[in-house]
């Protein structure tokens, strides 16, 4: 919703997307901004992003199916962690020093043209935590329009500080909420039904774990 806001107020060519936990070293915009130029058919563009020590961060993936997201659930990573689906679906084989065409950037950092606003409109404010910035890449593409990722713009990204200041059940309800919504939009009620039944079923079973791992450390004391 924040973010709808300044989009509406934007008047140039280029809008940008960015978290408040990230760092752009000088020339940032200058050298995303000439990436675009020089590059009509792209419409979203992100940058290569390293964590507060210097590590290159895994980021971009292919959109979301069904199939995938339900390998992601805990219910059933642990034994689909490794397979080849997973590893295509987070481009594994891709080491992000290479600029490349992408399916999905993240919206921590989103460099776009302006008449995206109009060709498809702001983000969904209905995926108020996750998934928007998948959902957008998803519209450009359907527009269109290609997401790139440009890994010769490095920006610094402090993951995960500034949804560190839920609570954690707070971001696994608010996941969980956003995912049966993004799946309803885009794969239908049936596919929500599934989703909404499979992560409850990993809230349940994640609650018994820790309600047994409390109760025998408790015991054993």
């Amino acid at each position: 919703g924040a973010n709808n806001c300044g989009l509406k107020k934007v008047r140039g060519k280029y809008f940008l997307i960015l978290n408040p936990d990230t760092r752009l070293p000088p020339k940032t915009i200058a050298n995303i901004y000439q990436f675009m130029e020089t590059h009509q058919r792209v419409g979203l563009a992100g940058a290569r992003q390293i964590n507060e020590w210097g590590k290159t961060l895994p980021i971009c993936h292919r959109f979301f199916t069904p199939l995938t997201h339900m390998l992601l659930l805990p219910l059933f990573f642990r034994f689909a962690k490794h397979s080849s689906l997973l590893n295509a679906h987070e481009y594994s084989d891709w080491d992000r020093l290479i600029t490349r065409r992408v399916d999905a950037i993240p919206g921590s950092f989103m460099f776009g043209r302006c008449l995206l606003i109009d060709k498809v409109g702001l983000l969904d404010e209905s995926l108020t935590m996750f998934y928007s910035d998948d959902d957008y890449c998803l519209r450009v593409k359907q527009a269109n329009y290609e997401v790139w990722y440009c890994a010769a713009v490095t920006i610094t990204h402090l993951t995960s500080k500034t949804i560190s200041r839920f609570p954690l059940w707070q971001i696994t309800l608010r996941g969980y909420k956003d995912l049966t919504m993004y799946m309803k939009k885009h794969y239908g009620i049936f596919w929500f039904l599934i989703f909404y039944i499979l992560t409850r079923a990993s809230i349940l079973a994640s609650t018994t774990y820790t309600c047994a791992r409390n109760t025998l450390i408790k015991t054993t004391r």
